[in-house]
């Protein structure tokens, strides 16, 4: 877990803990139950008899943490010894292995360029990475058990491994969210801060997983709060519920079911104008999200099929998307939009290095463009270099803006 009390680290290791803390929430992931003792050989033997599909993280913080962690052990800080190269080094002595090998009375060698980092005698939970070869470990992060709140870090912890050792995938998610609405009233500020990070990333990826009383929960819980960050996180996590789940139905054209869906998430009467802004970020939120650059132009095709003014600069960005499709998409969106605000924008791509691209933006301009695009346009039209295609429709380009 993250322990925001830790106390200051160097620059290297605060910028990976603040990695870690703004990608996940709460939970730890593995394979099985950690082995109490032997070497690292035997937990990757295991690892590897185990299908992939077993060994997958139910969580965002398993993902981020465990997967860069080679153990997580509780234990106690025997012996400080400060270097001279400036790092600190300490005998840390396990208590119980909770993740990766090692064994009851083991010391350890950790080291850290923290002088605070560690405290004679302190009891701890460490995250431990180590470079291949390197004989020291390096602390990812801790747990202060003695600190206000570290016994309440250490049960989550024990729970969530618990979660992730379980074999069964939906039994794996069931018990995730449980303990994530369990702990989002809780009056334990890490423990709340982590389930709401967590459930926001949960919604992203598996928004059809959640019921309809469970999204009436995050609602409840967002409409508790103040305008603050826990409030925006959960009304952004009932946005993926409301959202992702219809713009997927969209983006696989299912008889426009999908689009209505949005259309009709997007105009809803009485809903406050914040709710359907947070809406429409969800869809750019998933374009910005989307690897395959089929469905982020099938996003953006969709977006323009909406017609909503906020949604319109998303659809103009697409149009420096680095992959033709979207790019294309773009400028046929516009096109749809009918906007002339758009046609500075869309004259620009009058010089992408695909033909195709620079046609379907003669075509948009026919319909969007002004006279600021009309030098351009009688550039392209007796251009040599350019197809007799793209000639033509710029002509007609010319004609229909001169005739506007």
């Amino acid at each position: 877990m993250i322990d925001r009390n830790a106390p200051c680290r160097s620059a290297a290791l605060a910028t990976l803990a603040a990695v870690l803390v703004a990608a996940s929430g709460l939970v730890q992931a593995g394979e099985g139950p950690p082995p109490k003792d032997g070497d690292a050989s035997a937990s990757k033997a295991r690892e590897a008899e185990e299908p992939e599909e077993k060994r997958a993280r139910v969580s965002a913080w398993g993902r981020d943490v465990l997967d860069r962690c080679e153990r997580i052990a509780l234990g106690k800080v025997r012996k400080r010894i400060q270097l001279p190269t400036g790092l600190t080094s300490v005998s840390f002595e396990i208590e119980e292995a909770m993740f990766g090998p090692g064994a009851e009375g083991e010391r350890i060698l950790v080291v850290t360029p923290d002088p605070r980092y560690f405290r004679q005698e302190e009891r701890l939970v460490l995250f431990l990475v180590r470079k291949e070869r390197d004989r020291a470990f390096h602390p990812l992060d801790k747990i202060d058990i003695e600190a206000s709140g570290g016994e309440v870090r250490l049960a989550a912890v024990r729970r969530f491994l618990a979660i992730e050792a379980m074999k069964d995938p939906e039994a794996r998610l069931k018990a995730l969210k449980e303990i994530l609405f369990e702990h989002l009233p809780s009056p334990d500020r890490w423990c709340r801060e982590n389930a709401i990070r967590e459930i926001y990333i949960l919604t992203e990826r598996e928004p059809e997983s959640f019921t309809d009383k469970e999204a009436e929960r995050i609602r409840t819980e967002a409409l508790a709060r103040k305008r603050d960050d826990a409030e925006i996180n959960l009304l952004y996590a009932l946005g993926h519920l409301e959202v992702i789940p219809p713009l997927r139905r969209a983006v696989r054209e299912e008889g426009g079911k999908g689009l209505a869906e949005l259309a009709a998430l997007l105009e809803e009467k009485g809903c406050p104008a914040r709710r359907i802004r947070i809406r429409e970020d969800v869809i750019f939120q998933q374009y910005r999200a989307e690897p395959d650059p089929r469905r982020r132009a099938a996003i953006v095709g969709v977006a323009a099929d909406l017609h909503r003014p906020r949604l319109y600069a998303g659809v103009i960005k697409a149009l420096w998307d680095g992959h033709i499709l979207v790019r294309l998409e773009a400028v046929r969106g516009l096109r749809r939009y009918g906007s002339p605000r758009a046609s500075r924008a869309v004259a620009k791509k009058l010089s992408d290095p695909y033909p195709a691209l620079r046609l379907e933006a003669v075509r948009t301009l026919i319909v969007i463009g002004t006279r600021a695009q009309l030098p351009l346009l009688r550039s392209l039209a007796s251009d040599d270099a350019e197809t007799e295609e793209i000639r033509r429709a710029a002509r007609t380009a010319v004609e229909a803006i001169e005739g506007r």
